[in-house]
């Protein structure tokens, strides 16, 4: 799913909607968006064990 938020961020580089939008604020915001991803889903596996609700 992360891939999909990619696709606004690679947008930005081809429309005139962004101004100044450049190539290292996209890679930024690409990065960002997987650190994110990681972030959560360790926290939600952590805080969230529902593999251990079954036992």
């Amino acid at each position: 799913m992360v891939v999909v938020s990619f696709i606004p961020d690679l947008a930005m580089l081809v429309s005139d909607y962004t101004p100044h939008a450049d190539a290292v604020g996209v890679v930024a915001l690409l990065v960002m968006h997987v650190v994110v991803a990681v972030a959560a889903v360790f926290t939600f596996r952590t805080i969230l064990p529902l593999g251990a609700a079954g036992k």
